[in-house]
């Protein structure tokens, strides 16, 4: 209750943006979770998270320090938010997604003015075993404001910090890392869609979206960089987007196991799962990805991704053109 009440006053007090104030409705108050949930959203995540709230929170609130970490690594549009819900259906299993916009410990693409695109600021967003300059102990507490202490596992989600497994593996003991991989051609047009509809806004100079040559190049370094890193990962796993729609069971078994989990609860391929803005069962869309990419796309992503294509063994769309 004190998290609620607290959070339920700083909606007014802290700000007086439209953007940052939780509307609560009636039955809200009946629901104090529903209500400290949506608080959090509003006020602890960028862009609208509050600077001062932070400030207070963080004198209150003890850092992390779960018995193991998880962090999934994957580029944008690969299956990283289905691999998050899979896995934190485990009861030892607390989630957070896209911790970097809950802390000011970490910098996002989006804030550098590039959206679902960090391969353009790689030396801006890299950290490496070594770095320094950021402060973990804040970081930790921003996050142990969203992460659920009566569980022994806690599991992180940023795309960006694919660029960070060495610094994360140095500052975060006990940590498990797993890469999901999904067809490029699918991550490209996926990149640009979600983009082109996002609430960042890309650069000028592209108008609405990204060129898919852009966003085959971002699929490329993420996966360089990951696998190049990896070298020095001690608990490191890779698994495919298509995989684990073909056996999404056997999948998630496989890395709770990796993990050094038991068997989780009973889900079998017809369960439906919330991923954004849809609910569904767990089926390989790159299909639809590929009917959206013209052959001038598919031509382009290859220019740019032959050999990353290649190195992962998809097939060659163009040869089919």
């Amino acid at each position: 209750m004190v998290w609620y009440w607290v959070l339920l006053s700083s909606s007014r007090v802290f700000s007086s943006n439209k953007e940052l104030k939780v509307n609560l409705k009636a039955k809200d108050l009946v629901h104090p979770y529903k209500t400290i949930q949506l608080a959090k959203s509003r006020l602890l995540t960028k862009p609208t998270r509050s600077l001062l709230l932070t400030s207070f929170l963080r004198r209150f609130v003890q850092p992390c320090k779960p018995e193991k970490w998880v962090f999934i690594m994957g580029c944008y549009n690969s299956g990283t938010t289905l691999l998050e819900r899979m896995l934190v259906t485990h009861p030892a299993i607390s989630a957070l997604d896209e911790g970097v916009f809950k802390t000011d410990q970490l910098i996002t693409p989006e804030e550098l003015g590039w959206p679902r695109m960090w391969c353009q600021v790689v030396d801006q967003v890299r950290l490496t075993a070594s770095d320094k300059d950021v402060d973990v102990e804040k970081l930790r507490r921003d996050w142990a404001v969203f992460f659920d202490r009566r569980r022994s596992i806690f599991l992180e989600k940023s795309i960006v910090n694919s660029a960070r497994m060495p610094w994360l593996q140095a500052n975060f003991k006990n940590s498990y890392f797993i890469f999901i991989v999904r067809n490029g051609y699918a991550v490209a047009e996926g990149i640009r869609r979600k983009t082109a509809a996002g609430k960042w806004l890309i650069p000028t100079q592209f108008g609405g979206s990204y060129p898919i040559e852009l966003c085959a190049k971002q699929w490329v370094v993420n996966n360089e960089i990951v696998e190049c890193d990896s070298v020095g990962i001690e608990n490191f796993r890779t698994i495919r987007y298509e995989e684990i729609c073909k056996a999404p069971r056997k999948s998630v078994e496989e890395l709770w196991e990796f993990i050094g989990l038991q068997e989780g609860p009973n889900w079998s391929k017809d369960t439906k799962w919330q991923i954004q803005e849809k609910h569904s069962q767990i089926a390989n869309m790159n299909y639809r990805s590929f009917k959206n990419l013209s052959s001038e796309d598919i031509v382009g992503i290859e220019n740019v991704a032959a050999k990353t294509l290649e190195h992962y063994g998809y097939p060659v769309l163009s040869k089919g053109i």
